[in-house]
């Protein structure tokens, strides 16, 4: 009923092979199919690159190589889990990206569970399901900058009332990549997440889309350890 996808495509700019890069010896790759298989999943990489492919199945996922037309810099999340829906049965998708390596795996593993457990009840209240976090700052205090200075995100304001205290705002959630749970009916449908999308609030989860980020993610995990490394120093020695 539901299986893990790890989406791994090649060609990372920002972070040069960013979804093989090595944190504490394992590609990060391997940090996102521990997960999956800490959740007891069926686990599969989606890839264009057989290198890729093969430090899936070093790490004991399943492959599904995906076309060149769908791995590059723009490709969509869409159309990969299409093709993906196309050559797997499985009614829900747990999503595993692998620029989240520090999970909270008590968290997705009841998450998880929820759906194993409660399938005939609330999962077909939502199109989709996805981990947020709390941003520091509304959504209202964001600017826009363009050849004639910035612009406020929030629309509505003046610059003045946008620089009013936070606490007068509303509190804004931002999808934190730590896992999203996606329907194929609703893929089917041409749409990732539906008209009905839920929110489960979550801790902050860093992210890895720069090499700062990456140098924060290592500092992390010398101080707070992690249930995924612990998995794998214990499974790949």
């Amino acid at each position: 009923m539901i299986v893990g996808l790890i989406p791994a495509r090649s060609g990372s700019t920002r972070v040069k092979d960013k979804n093989i890069r090595l944190l504490k010896g394992y590609p990060l790759m391997a940090w996102a199919i521990a997960a999956s298989k800490m959740c007891d999943l069926e686990t599969i990489v989606s890839t264009d690159s057989m290198e890729y492919a093969g430090i899936a199945a070093e790490y004991e996922a399943s492959v599904l190589m995906r076309p060149l037309e769908i791995s590059g810099e723009f490709a969509t999340d869409l159309e990969y889990i299409e093709h993906f829906i196309e050559n797997v049965e499985c009614e829900y998708i747990a999503l595993f990206r692998c620029t989240t390596p520090l999970r909270w795996m008590e968290f997705i593993n009841k998450t998880i569970d929820l759906y194993r457990n409660w399938f005939p009840l609330w999962p077909e209240n939502s199109t989709s399901v996805r981990t947020v976090s709390q941003t520091r700052e509304p959504v209202e205090k964001y600017l826009h900058f363009g050849d004639d200075g910035y612009s406020l995100c929030g629309i509505g304001r003046t610059v003045d009332e946008a620089n009013l205290p936070s606490q007068g705002f509303k509190s804004t959630w931002l999808p934190n990549g730590e896992l999203d749970i996606i329907k194929a009916k609703t893929v089917r449908g041409g749409s990732l997440f539906g008209d009905r999308p839920s929110g489960l609030v979550c801790h902050y989860v860093p992210e890895i889309d720069t090499e700062e980020d990456f140098d924060y993610i290592e500092w992390r995990l010398e101080k707070y350890g992690s249930p995924v490394y612990d998995y794998l120093k214990q499974t790949r020695t």
